[in-house]
């Protein structure tokens, strides 16, 4: 207990124990078991002291909360124990039951020991009423406490919440208010005086307000429990605000108690709302410009949002938006198996993955490096997403893999050689040991490459320094070149390595970790103490060591071998020490070598030994050294047998894995092949008997030798580490495209070029598909732009063109002027609608409609515009299926190629038009770049003209491109088909050769509605004259001048205003109601589909009329007009404008769709 502590004391008297044993641990009697078994028994700690305060005993309940153990406690004064002190507390009770003299139990409450307990003392006393011990018991009453506190911090809160409430909160009773919080006040100007026991009507602007929210309020809460109405709120100065009321009963169902609600001002969040979608739009416009790609998925891996760079990049996937994101990216039909998208969304933590780009054909075409972020709920903290950050790594990727090439052809070097090689990452785990070092230290592969290199392989005593040693070579970025230390094997034996060690670094210079080969010179060191070494620790090498070795006397008789070539010979030892090699062993090879060694040289032998001591043949490499005296005398001879079994399966699981590759592989030696494998006879057509000893250049095209032998050479001397491409020339005569890389080998031990041939064929024809594609996208955004730009023009030439005719007499001379300058402009509207259809920039009005019924109703029309000598021949499918698509845009696709096969036939022909239903399955769509499979409709125009060149047709679809004679055609035609086609979501091929005629495929989706039947038009208005007011918008002064000249001509009251700003301005501040908006969709500061969204919210019967050369998005998404838009598109005449305006005022009255 701590001293300085407030201690409340409380006294019980209680009857003490008469008589009895004293309860004191010493003097308790050992037989007394049931008392003691009680007394530790008790739940709450208790200790028996005497009148000195000396603890005589503790229960178990006391030792566990002082936390001593029985021995720490027995015999030390209580105030030691439970204040640190040496003299007993103020307040002590066991002082005051002394000193008071009275024999009764006295309890206290005093915080200690880690909460707050009940302290009583109760007195032992003798048969004389003399004190003889003291009973301490405690009580836990911490959580008691604790709860005491909670509720009065609780109510506290209550209060502190209620006074500071962001909102205001009242109780109403019979819509009476009773309470009010400061937040009500400060938002109505009342005190609180001021409200509470007033009718709720003293807050309403009007008695019908305040009724409709009533009844509305309580028919909710009737229905729902609470109810939430909006409404207006009179000030105390007079002023109205807009709130958001909810109310809900203090005693649910029952209303006579009280209602209790709550009043929220939504005009800060009005003004937040607004502030939000600035934020949005800034930081769109940053996710757009981003030029790395970033990807928004939900919970599901659904497609939310991608920036431009995804949709470029996963241009074949197109629309991105609404799939998974394996399926568009990967081209899978469930997650990919290590997901970091997937990993973010579990753990809530970013991940990061290498991934490959897939393009349409499921192939790699590139890598990304991609990192994902949760996207995390603002409130909860959740993850509701993630977003993906993508980034093309591709070069550096590829620079990455030819630096893996590069390092597994330096580790088929370190394989070949007898030296210990070894490579180590950054941290010192080992990466790569070679065959050689495994057999040096008796590990397997799979049991040491992770492991750190100087805990596994360093004596315990070097460890320590060595590491050091390593990080501050590291650090320094240098290391020396030769280093000796010494290793551990498998079985703890040291080798002492001379290594010769090199830093390794990735393509940007980053240290990987080291490269070292050392050649073991244990042997060497143990030559030089050679004499100083026991038969044992010779004994331990020869039995240990990791190949077989035997000795043999100047007999040839084997004296002793280990148990290594016991197992590669497959006997015995009984069998092995003994044997006569010389006169037993059949295999002359071994013979030969034995005779080497008895000859004081090395003999070799490598072959499939056939033991003659056991049924078993082994393929093994042998080495025989004599044994010599000082005198030079043959002593007798050591031979080393190495198994070589794992080393020939390796070999043919290598011609295997040639064998079955799916690229060409092939070599070549003095310019002759010498091997192809299975892959490259399949490319180019050849058998191997017909390759092998054939010059591999004949496979070249002529125009391409020179350049692969130039490349072939630069990559053999390793000046570059690039593939080179070329067409190849196959048995059937066909042209393919290879991409061939090559590196020095050898064949038949002699230098020879090991080459990997790959077809990119497929590849290369795809590459064009896509080039033609962006140049198309490129001309059409130029096209787009100059035809908004020119409509201006042609707007305000049409406009002022009308007015001028409007006041020119019909007889007048000059008439004739205006009228050749109308039928000018006239053609310029033609030629803009052509480059915006080119564009896909035209305003599309789609239906659901039969193709066949299209042709059928213009083929009268198409016969006369192709002339008697073509015959025209339609071949309809009567089952085909409905397209959605504006018909007139298809009755201009099909006329403009009619002119064109006309043109093509210049001594008559055919001209036939097809059409079907198809099925576009993924072979198809392997090779139709941008097609997505699916159900189509396809119109195909063909006929029997004098067809296309390659050249002609690469450049087909380009704007102003004609082969035809200056003056007789303007080069838009087919430009125009191939825009409406795409911006109707479809396709369109050509097929055509020079005398074969030339046939055009389209194929538009397919969709399962009903057809569209046309609706009769109401009669126009038969006076263009009005009164009322029109608020027009144009940011082209000349415009803007004409049109509110001609309104004004014909009745109307304009209000002009350049830009949007000065449009809510005007509108604002005119004094009568205004009829109708005419507004340009593209304005400065604010585009005109917002002005008319703003004007609506604050007049909802505001009439719009939208106008403009060409739209983007505001009310016009992928070219199709919004429904219930009305819009003019320019150029257009006065008359049309006056005629539209009438239409739009005549109609019912609706309130606006903004």
């Amino acid at each position: 207990m701590n001293n300085n502590q407030n201690q409340k004391q409380k006294q019980k008297q209680k009857k003490g124990p008469e008589g009895g044993e004293d309860p004191g641990r010493s003097k308790t009697p050992r037989g007394s078991r049931e008392w003691e078994e009680i007394f530790q028994a008790i739940g709450h700690p208790a200790v028996i002291l005497d009148p000195k305060h000396k603890i005589l005993a503790a229960n178990q309940a006391a030792i566990r909360l002082l936390g001593k153990s029985e021995e720490e406690l027995l015999g030390r004064r209580c105030y030691e124990i439970f204040h640190q002190s040496d003299t007993p507390p103020p307040g002590c009770l066991l002082e005051q039951l002394i000193s008071s003299g009275r024999l009764e139990t006295q309890e206290m409450e005093m915080e200690a020991l880690g909460g707050v307990f009940w302290m009583s003392c109760t007195p032992v006393v003798d048969a004389q009423g003399h004190l003889k011990r003291v009973i301490h018991l405690a009580t836990d009453i911490t959580s008691r406490k604790r709860l005491e506190e909670a509720l009065e911090q609780r109510e506290a809160r209550l209060n502190s919440i209620l006074r500071a409430a962001p909102v205001g909160i009242g109780l109403v009773t019979d819509r009476v208010i009773r309470e009010v919080n400061d937040r009500l006040c400060q938002l109505t100007g009342y005190t609180p005086e001021e409200l509470q026991g007033h009718s709720a009507r003293l807050l309403y602007p009007t008695q019908e307000e305040y009724e409709r929210v009533g009844q509305e309020k309580y028919r909710q809460i009737r229905e729902s429990g609470s109810g939430t109405v909006e409404t207006r709120w009179r000030r105390k100065d007079g002023s109205l605000i807009e709130v958001l009321l909810s109310s809900t009963p203090l005693v649910p169902g029952d209303l006579s108690k009280g209602v209790v609600f709550t009043a929220l001002d939504l005009t800060t969040r009005k003004q937040a709302e607004n502030t939000l979608k600035e934020r949005e739009a800034f930081l769109n416009l940053i996710f757009t410009s981003i030029q790395d790609g970033l990807s928004i998925l939900d919970a599901d891996l659904t497609i939310l949002r991608v920036n431009p760079a995804m949709q470029k990049w996963y241009a074949h996937a197109r629309p991105l938006v609404g799939k998974k994101c394996y399926e568009a990216y990967h081209g899978r039909r469930e997650p990919c198996p290590i997901c970091p998208s997937l990993y973010t969304l579990e753990t809530g933590r970013s991940g990061h993955k290498v991934v490959p780009r897939v393009d349409a054909r499921g192939e790699i075409s590139g890598w990304l490096d991609l990192y994902t972020y949760p996207l995390k709920d603002s409130q909860t903290g959740r993850v509701r997403g993630v977003i993906e950050y993508v980034k093309d790594i591709t070069v550096r990727h590829r620079a990455e893999e030819a630096l893996k090439e590069s390092e597994r052809r330096f580790r088929e070097v370190l394989e070949t050689v007898r030296l210990n090689a070894i490579m180590l990452d950054a941290e010192g785990d080992l990466i790569f040991a070679n065959d050689f070092f495994l057999e040096t230290t008796g590990w397997n592969r799979e049991e040491i490459l992770g492991e750190n290199w100087f805990n596994t392989f360093l004596p315990p005593e070097e460890r320590e320094e060595m590491w050091h040693i390593f990080q501050h070579y590291l650090e320094r970025r240098h290391i020396p070149p030769y280093y000796e230390y010494w290793i551990l094997t498998r079985w703890g034996e040291r080798r002492l390595i001379a290594w010769n060690n090199t830093l390794r670094r990735d393509p940007q210079g980053k240290i990987l970790g080291i490269t070292s080969i050392g050649e073991d010179i244990t042997r060497r060191r143990q030559a030089e103490e050679a004499l100083r070494k026991s038969e044992e620790r010779y004994r331990l090498l020869f039995e240990k060591a990791p190949i077989g070795i035997f000795h043999f006397d100047r007999e040839g008789v084997i004296q002793d071998c280990n148990e290594i070539f016991v197992k590669i010979i497959g006997s015995s030892r009984e069998k092995l020490v003994g044997f006569n090699m010389l006169t037993q062993v059949r295999d002359p090879g071994v013979i030969q070598a034995l005779h080497e060694a008895f000859a004081g040289r090395v003999g070799y032998y490598e072959g499939d030994y056939s033991s003659d001591t056991a049924d078993k043949v082994t393929p093994v490499r042998a080495h025989f050294s004599s044994l010599l005296s000082e005198t030079g005398e043959f002593l007798g001879g050591v031979g080393l047998v190495e198994d070589l079994t794992l080393r020939r399966q390796a070999e043919e699981a290598f011609h295997l894995l040639v064998d079955r590759a799916p690229i060409g592989i092939f070599i070549v030696q003095e310019g002759r092949f010498k091997l192809v494998n299975p892959g490259f006879q399949r490319i180019t057509g050849f058998t191997s008997e017909e390759l092998l000893g054939r010059e591999a250049i004949e496979l070249v095209a002529p125009e391409f030798r020179e350049q692969v032998q130039e490349a072939a050479i630069r990559m053999l001397k390793g000046q570059t580490t690039a593939s080179y491409e070329y067409q190849a020339l196959t048995k059937s005569g066909e042209r393919r495209w290879i991409r061939e890389t090559v590196v020095p080998s050898y064949f038949g031990g002699k230098r020879a070029t090991l080459g990997y041939f790959m077809d990119i064929t497929e590849a290369k024809r795809l590459e064009a598909q896509f080039l033609q594609a962006q140049k198309m996208e490129a001309v059409g955004l130029l096209a787009g732009g100059v035809a908004h730009d020119f409509n201006n023009l042609l707007t305000a030439c049409t406009g002022y063109c009308d007015l001028l005719l409007s006041n020119i007499h019909q007889e007048d001379p000059l008439r004739i002027y205006g009228e050749e300058i109308l039928k000018a402009v006239q053609r310029g509207e033609s030629l803009t609608r052509q480059l915006l259809a080119f564009s896909r920039r035209q305003i599309l009005q789609p239906e659901v409609l039969n193709l066949n019924e299209v042709i059928e109703q213009i083929t009268g029309l198409l016969q006369r515009l192709i002339g008697e000598d073509i015959e025209l021949i339609t071949v309809l499918d009567p089952e085909l299926g409905a397209v959605k698509v504006d018909p007139g845009q298809v009755e201009q696709i099909i006329m403009n190629l009619a002119v064109n096969a006309r043109d093509a036939m210049p001594r008559g022909g055919q001209l036939i038009i097809e059409t079907a239903n198809f099925l576009a399955d993924e072979d198809y769509v392997r090779t139709h770049m941008g097609v997505a499979p699916g159900n189509y409709v396809m119109l195909a125009v063909s006929d029997s003209g004098q067809g296309m060149d390659q050249q002609t047709l690469e450049r087909i679809f380009e704007p102003f491109y004609t082969t035809k004679e200056r003056g007789k055609g303007t080069g838009l035609g087919l430009a125009t088909v191939y825009g409406i086609v795409k911006q109707s979501g479809g396709h369109i091929w050509v097929y055509s050769e020079p005398g074969a005629g030339t046939t055009f495929k389209i194929y538009l989706p397919r969709v399962e509605e009903e057809i569209t039947r046309p609706v009769e038009k109401k009669p126009l208005s038969r006076t263009l004259q009005g009164s009322e007011t029109i608020l027009l918008a144009e940011d082209d002064e000349a415009l803007r001048a004409l049109f509110a000249e001609s309104l004004r001509k014909y009745g109307y009251e304009v209000l002009a205003a350049a830009h949007g700003e000065e449009a809510l301005s005007l509108c604002e501040t005119y004094p009568r109601p205004v009829h109708l908006l005419v507004t340009d969709v593209v304005l400065p500061r604010m585009n005109g589909a917002i002005l008319a969204m703003r004007l609506s919210m604050k007049y909802p019967n505001l009439k719009v009329l939208f106008m403009s050369g060409y739209t983007e998005n505001a009310i016009v998404h992928n070219g199709v007009l919004d429904d219930s838009v009305d819009f003019l598109q320019k150029p257009f005449r006065i008359t049309a404008l006056l005629e539209k305006i009438r239409e739009i005022l005549d109609r019912p009255s609706e309130a606006s769709r903004f």
